[in-house]
């Protein structure tokens, strides 16, 4: 069967708002996750109406002790995150936002130097519905914004490193990695890397170069990166521990 996926739910915890995903899809078990996107739940169809209530209400309770043992959520998720005057500190520009009332509720983040201009829906509740927009609009102005900078960086590290052969250098929303390379020469860079440590953001750097002379990660990749960055260890540790805060 498709996926069903219900109207998204608004959980209150404190003064933190967390979206609550319920889908029915074709599994064999309820499974409860949190990501950097809220709380969600998977039904199995064979479940009655009564059934998939109780695992709802159960599922609601499992994100309110999910946050309460992983308290930093609750600072992704807080209210004022996006009002006037919150402050997004990336590693290369500081920015400010201020909320400002567009048409018809839509979506939108303008950029005037440091200032990002967001039109977003007014209340808690409407605001964190949106969430994942509200982030992928903020990425875009910011991520035009140092575009010219990152290139800059990545092509200043390849010069005094490996002298690979560069095409495209590309910044996108992405989740699933920090950085990626193709064979065709193009890099790209999760915007969620530029609220790292710059000695971090080499090191993601270098690990994609590495990836033009061996496109794996067999022991000759290994080689590469232990003689071009003897932080790389770190970085990953530090990646690890704070990916939950390299968000917008």
């Amino acid at each position: 069967m498709a996926i069903k996926k219900h109207p998204i739910k608004i959980i209150q915890a404190g003064s933190s708002f967390i979206p609550f995903q319920i889908q029915e899809m074709k599994t064999k078990s309820v499974r409860f996750r949190f990501n950097s996107k809220g709380g969600s739940i998977n039904l199995p169809p064979y479940l009655s109406k009564s059934n998939k209530k109780a695992f709802i209400a159960k599922g609601e309770d499992w994100v309110l002790k999910y946050v309460e043992r992983n308290p930093h959520w609750m600072t992704i998720f807080r209210a004022e995150k996006y009002e006037t005057g919150s402050k997004i500190q990336t590693s290369l520009k500081l920015y400010t936002i201020e909320r400002i009332k567009g048409k018809d509720n839509k979506i939108t983040a303008k950029l005037y130097d440091s200032k990002i201009l967001l039109s977003a829906p007014e209340t808690n509740k409407e605001l964190f519905e949106n969430l994942d927009s509200i982030r992928r609009a903020l990425h875009r102005v910011i991520s035009k914004d140092l575009k010219n900078e990152v290139d800059e960086l990545i092509r200043t590290v390849n010069r005094e490193t490996l002298q690979v052969n560069i095409n495209k250098i590309n910044i996108k929303y992405n989740h699933s990695n920090w950085g990626s390379c193709s064979s065709n020469g193009n890099i790209n860079i999760s915007s969620r890397l530029l609220f790292a440590p710059m000695w971090v953001i080499e090191s993601v750097i270098k690990h994609e170069l590495a990836h033009f002379k061996e496109m794996n990660h067999s022991s000759r990749f290994w080689n590469i990166i232990e003689a071009i960055d003897q932080k790389h260890k770190q970085a990953n540790v530090w990646l690890k521990a704070n990916s939950w805060h390299c968000d917008f």
